[in-house]
């Protein structure tokens, strides 16, 4: 098996993007569904006043009111948490949400931790093997249940 499909079983991609509100949605389901733990933080940032001449990305969102003042910039950073399952076998892996290619303040998918000296799927334990698949299917019913 190569990294490729290594990264492929590690990655879950969303059926659309979600906002920062509604991923924490996601993650309160996925600890629901896990009967686990879950750590997570984000560095939400917002940049809002008067634009001043300088020109607007398309994908930067826009709120004007009568006095001029815009949103020029929000998004996420510093996405990262961890999943923790205190059941035999006691499990843990850390994740990073994935941004949007189209919008930084979205989220499209989860990333769990790789690690370098590990290449091939093998090599991880066959419980946090499971923790990802688990935590796939929640995801996936998450979706299913609250449509776009």
């Amino acid at each position: 098996m190569s990294i490729d499909e290594i990264v492929e079983k590690a990655t879950i991609k969303f059926p659309w993007d979600l906002t920062f509100e509604q991923s924490k949605g996601l993650i309160k389901y996925i600890t629901i569904q896990l009967r686990g733990l879950i750590t997570y933080e984000f560095l939400h940032s917002i940049k809002i006043g008067r634009q001043f001449g300088y020109p607007i990305s398309s994908n930067e969102e826009r709120m004007s009111n009568e006095r001029g003042i815009i949103m020029l910039e929000e998004k996420i950073s510093n996405e990262k948490g961890v999943i923790t399952l205190s059941s035999p076998p006691f499990i843990f892996n850390n994740f990073k949400f994935k941004h949007s290619e189209k919008d930084t303040s979205r989220l499209s998918g989860i990333q769990f931790q790789l690690i370098s000296d590990k290449k091939k799927l093998e090599d991880y334990r066959p419980e946090v093997r499971q923790l990802w698949d688990n935590t796939r299917k929640a995801v996936s019913d998450y979706f299913e249940e609250n449509p776009e």
